[in-house]
């Protein structure tokens, strides 16, 4: 794969590559934008905050915008009380958007053992 600095691409990583650090690096040196897990990685995200923040149902959201070397970063919480042991999953992004958007209704089902 090859990306040309600032032609608007970006790339997904999982907890092993996402920290602040790399998502500054990839965006202010190469401008490509990033999105990934945060778990052990957090030097400089917000993951205290986002733990206290109160959540009750599935798919409830939190996110906080800032700047670091002038790249804009977003820190979100999203909830998921079904997930015994981790009910929280903690995504950083370059690009995006907090605009509120449209609820997605999926219809589940439970599988019986």
């Amino acid at each position: 794969m090859c990306w040309r600095a600032g032609d608007g691409r970006g790339g997904v990583a999982d907890s092993a590559f996402a920290s602040v650090p790399t998502a500054v690096l990839l965006y202010a040196e190469y401008g490509l934008y990033f999105t990934g897990l945060i778990k052990t990685a957090h030097k400089f995200f917000p993951l205290k905050y986002l733990q206290q923040r109160a959540m009750t149902s599935r798919g409830q959201t939190f996110t906080l915008t800032a700047e670091r070397n002038s790249v804009k970063l977003h820190a979100t919480v999203w909830n998921d009380p079904c997930k015994p042991g981790k009910p929280r999953k903690y995504i950083l992004s370059t690009c995006g958007s907090t605009v509120t958007g449209k609820v997605c209704e999926r219809q589940r089902k439970k599988v019986s053992k």
